[in-house]
Parts: structure tokens; sequence; C-alpha cells
């Protein structure tokens, strides 16, 4: 009878047993950790922008040759006058990023962009009145000045803190060309400055630098985009107007403008980074 009880006993342990133990395996063994997903930023980028430029230049006439080869002061009250516009302003850029630490990324970018920044202003700054006694305030009329900004381009570094991994702060610099195109007429008419009509246009290419900062997000799997301002700087614009081929009886005006911009724009651009 015992040894009815004991084999019967030891059954139901065998039954049980196993059943107990891989329960209890269950309860202690370890969770396995969450995987929380980063976004990795290395990788190659090309987007396009559109947004807004202004351009800051003031036109200083440093001195008038008259036809006998006189240098002669610029007249003050009229002289310094300033070109401000503002535009509408696209680009395109292509990039390459290195995320260097869990929360840095720097980077390369260049860029190409296009808007059309124009200012024509009556009379040339500092031309008048007063050269001669039949020269006055009607020369606004007759004379005129401008100053066009055109394409530009820049090849900068980006250095950048991921605030989270989708969203990127950061900052970026390098050097910067700007296209301006400089013109003015002398119509020859009433109160003008000169004997003959005459109008010269010059086209330049300008280096300077720019700086400037901005955020970038992760939108979906493979798209980021951007809010950015940049400043730029390109220096002093001067040029000689009707020199040496002028006719005679014209006069000579040496000018510079101190060239500056500011660039806000909106940008998508596509990801190539391998782990996206």
């Amino acid at each position: 009878m015992f040894v009815k009880r004991v084999a019967a006993a030891a059954s139901l342990w065998l039954c049980v047993a196993p059943a107990a133990i891989s329960a209890d395996l269950m309860v202690k063994a370890p969770a396995r950790p969450s995987v929380t997903t980063v976004a990795a930023w290395t990788g190659w980028y090309a987007g396009l922008a559109v947004g807004g430029r202004g351009v800051d230049a003031t036109w200083r006439t440093l001195s008038v040759a008259d036809a006998f080869g006189d240098f002669l002061d610029p007249i003050p009250e009229t002289n310094n006058a300033a070109f401000r516009t503002a535009a509408l302003a696209v680009a395109g850029y292509v990039g390459h990023n290195w995320q260097v630490a869990p929360a840095w990324v720097v980077g390369i970018e260049a860029h190409v962009g296009w808007a059309r920044n124009r200012k024509t202003i009556g009379g040339i700054p500092g031309t008048y009145p007063g050269f001669f006694p039949f020269v006055g305030t009607g020369a606004t009329l007759a004379d005129s000045a401008s100053i066009q900004a055109g394409w530009d381009f820049s090849l900068r570094g980006r250095t950048g803190l991921l605030v989270n991994p989708n969203w990127l702060a950061y900052v970026t610099a390098g050097p910067a060309w700007q296209q301006v195109k400089l013109a003015a007429t002398c119509d020859a008419t009433f109160d003008s400055w000169c004997f003959t009509p005459t109008r010269e246009s010059v086209s330049k290419v300008k280096l300077g630098w720019t700086v400037g900062a901005g955020m970038e997000s992760l939108l979906w799997d493979a798209w980021l985009a951007r809010l950015e301002y940049r400043y730029a700087d390109f220096g002093r614009v001067s040029h000689t107007f009707f020199a040496s081929s002028a006719p005679p009886g014209e006069v000579d005006v040496i000018m510079q403008a101190p060239l500056k911009t500011h660039t806000v724009t909106v940008g998508i651009a596509r990801s190539f980074a391998a782990s996206r």
C-alpha cells in the first residue's frame, strides 16, 4: 500500500514539476531591453529652398573728373545714396553630414541661389547740383544709377546639436560669391552733367563671407525640412564709369558700394543616409 502511494506521488510530481519550473523561469527571466531607434544623420543630401533675400548697399562717389581731366569732390548733399531692396529667392543645395557623437553632427554644404534685387534712382550720386551752372536738381530726371544683385554661391561648414534624435540646431559659415551689376546713365538733356548721352553697365562677381544658423528636422523616413538665416558681407564693389572710352567732354565717376545681404529660406531635402 505504501509503495503504491509513493509511486502515485512520484507520478504526480513528474507531471507537475516541469510546468512549475517553466513558470518560475518565465517569472524570473530578465525582460529584454527595449530598442530605441536613433536617427542616423551621416550621409549625403540634396534639396531646394525658397524664401527672401535683402540687399543693403550704398553708392558713394569718391571723385568726379571733368572734361579737362581735373578731379572734383562729389557733392555731399546727394552722395551716399542707399540701395536697399528685398526680393524672392530660390536656391538648390547639396551636402554631407557626419554624426560624430550621439548628439553632434558636422558637415559641409554647397548652395547656389538666385534673386533679382534691383534698385534704380534718379541722378548719379554726388554729381549734382553745382558742378556747372546748368546742373541742377533736374538731373534726377535726366540721369540714373542702379545696383542689381543676381545669383549667389557659397561653400560652408556646418556644426549642429541634436536637441532630440529628429531635430538638429546648427550654425554655418564659409566663403560666398555674389554677382552684382552696376549701371549709370547720363542723358545729356535738361540739367544733365554730361554733353553726350552715355550709358554704361558692368557685371562683377564679388568674393565675401557668410554666416548663419538654422533648424533642421527629419520629417519622414528620408526627408529633411529646414529653416535657415544667413548674413553675407562682400566688401566694397568699385568701378569707374565713363572712363577712357568716353567721348570728349565726358566726365568720369569713381564709385564704390559696400554690399551686404540677408537671406531667409525654408527648404526640403532628400537624405541618402544608408541607415534610413
